[in-house]
C-alpha cells in the first residue's frame, strides 16, 4: 500500500485501521505517509480532521514520541497540539 491509500485509510471510518497505520507512521517515522496525511488536512471536513488528530494523539507513547522529530519539518496547523 503506497502513502496515498494508507492516507485514505487514516481518514476514513474505520477506527483500527486508521490507528493501526498511525502507529506505523509513528514507529517507523514515515515522513511521505506524514506529509500526504498534511496535504490531505485542508480537503477535510473538520470532524474527520479532528478524528486524524485524536488518533494521532492515542499512538504516541513514550516509546515512540522522539519518532516525532523527523516530523517537524512538515508543518500542519491542525498537529500543533500534538507535537
Amino acid at each position: 500500500m503506497n502513502a496515498k491509500e494508507k492516507a485514505e485509510k487514516i481518514t476514513s471510518k474505520d477506527e483500527q485501521t486508521a490507528l493501526t497505520l498511525i502507529k506505523e507512521m509513528v514507529e517507523n517515522s514515515d515522513t511521505e505517509l506524514f506529509e500526504e496525511l498534511v496535504n490531505r488536512m485542508n480537503f477535510l471536513f473538520p470532524f474527520v480532521r479532528q478524528n486524524v488528530v485524536k488518533r494521532m494523539e492515542m499512538s504516541i507513547c513514550k516509546t515512540n514520541y522522539a519518532n516525532l522529530y523527523k516530523f517537524s519539518d512538515i508543518y500542519s496547523p491542525d498537529f500543533d497540539k500534538t507535537f
